[in-house]
């Protein structure tokens, strides 16, 4: 009988200990797996809803029944080590749809042949398909993009300055000569700098209209040439008839 008592002790000590691990009182806050919460509502433990029998040491993991490795994938997970702090969707063969960058930009435990779709690091930086987002820059799209309108703001001025008066157009012999030597218009890049350095679209597109726009003034200014040539064309003319009517 007292064995039994003291087994009975022991048990309902034991029951009281797991218990004690969690707080839910009537007011206040409420904690899982600690006795004083921090917040309205505490979770010290790891979280998973499903299950699943890879858990990789995970934060919170939302998952569908299943524990095949790269086959019953979570739906999300918020790793706390192995992989970095990051935040991935399917991400059991890393290669998740979305990976946010946590404590470092370094790709830590990534398998080389991996497929990232989607990265938002902790810098403000977004790469699409791509890991590496080069400096200088907030977007890097590996691939083709498609928007049905694009806006770009130049911090720089609108080249309306080459219709004012007192623009130096270039002489077109000028222009031949730098052609000549160079192979490509003044201001527009060559092509080993294009496939070098890339494209700037909106400095690009700026200089663009630079360039018709002085194309405008020598079409003006060969029309006027042109003009003076008829003017002066039916001057003669008009000294020829007069000549041969005097003859008469």
């Amino acid at each position: 009988m007292k064995k039994i008592f003291i087994l009975i002790t022991l048990l309902s000590a034991a029951a009281s200990g797991i218990k004690a691990q969690n707080t839910f009182p009537t007011w206040g806050s409420a904690g899982v797996g600690t006795l004083t919460p921090q917040a309205s509502f505490e979770v010290t433990t790891n979280t998973i809803m499903g299950s699943a029998g890879n858990k990789f040491n995970t934060a919170l993991t939302l998952i569908k029944n299943g524990d095949t490795y790269g086959v019953d994938k979570p739906v999300l997970t918020l790793r706390h080590s192995g992989h970095g702090n990051n935040a991935f969707v399917n991400p059991l063969t890393d290669s998740g749809i979305i990976k946010i960058q946590g404590f470092s930009t370094q790709m830590a435990n990534k398998a080389i042949n991996s497929n990232e779709n989607f990265f938002v690091f902790t810098n403000g930086t977004v790469g699409v398909n791509t890991a590496y987002v080069p400096s200088g820059y907030n977007l890097a799209i590996n691939g083709k993009a498609i928007a049905a309108s694009f806006t770009v703001q130049l911090k720089s001025a609108w080249p309306d300055y080459v219709f004012k008066p007192s623009y130096p157009l270039m002489p077109l012999s000028v222009l031949k000569s730098y052609i000549d030597q160079n192979h490509h218009l003044p201001e527009v890049p060559s092509a080993a700098e294009v496939r070098n350095d890339g494209l700037n679209l909106g400095e690009m597109n700026k200089v663009l209209i630079k360039k018709v726009e002085e194309l405008t003034l020598y079409l003006i200014e060969k029309d006027n040439e042109m003009q003076q040539m008829r003017n002066s064309q039916a001057q003669l003319e008009q000294r020829l008839k007069l000549l041969e009517s005097n003859k008469n």
